[in-house]
């Protein structure tokens, strides 16, 4: 398995913003891994900021609470979560957007993965995203957001990784 993560960031005094692009290759069949990430409580275990995950319409809108410890500040955001999946071009859609009123943060993801197979016919996983923080918690700088991000991503890549290894 091979992958690679890189990120670019951006913020101003208020706002803490970033990208994200992870590649992952898989030895398992496209089907098979586009059939399982549709399992949407999957997913979210392998994202461990994310409790109480809860379905309000089947594959296509959830509600979840994000909590993490950001600096001095206690984040914990209640998440609207809605998904596109696109069954004709392999692809997920994800717009995750939410708001922790106690330390007045807002909160926006919005995340692709797109399945596709490489010479060797193992699946290569693509994940694409963007995530914004406004509010005190990005007061912190990008710096610190960007240092989150990173740890959940290698954390979703090694979770997804653990999964499918044959």
């Amino acid at each position: 398995m091979k992958y690679c993560l890189s990120f670019a960031e951006g913020s101003d005094s208020q706002v803490a913003k970033g990208s994200i692009s992870s590649v992952i290759e898989l030895n398992r069949g496209v089907s098979e891994v586009f059939g399982q990430l549709q399992d949407v409580q999957l997913i979210s275990s392998f994202l461990p900021l994310l409790s109480e995950l809860k379905e309000i319409e089947l594959l296509k809108s959830y509600e979840a609470v994000l909590e993490d410890r950001v600096g001095p500040f206690k984040l914990r955001a209640d998440l609207s979560i809605a998904i596109n999946i696109d069954h004709d071009s392999l692809k997920f859609g994800v717009e995750a957007r939410g708001e922790d009123r106690q330390v007045r943060s807002a909160i926006r993801i919005s995340a692709e993965m797109s399945f596709t197979t490489n010479t060797e016919n193992q699946t290569v996983l693509t994940v694409t995203g963007t995530y914004e923080i406004s509010g005190k918690v990005a007061t912190l700088g990008a710096s610190v957001i960007k240092g989150k991000a990173t740890k959940l991503t290698h954390e979703f890549e090694n979770q997804v990784r653990n999964y499918f290894k044959s």
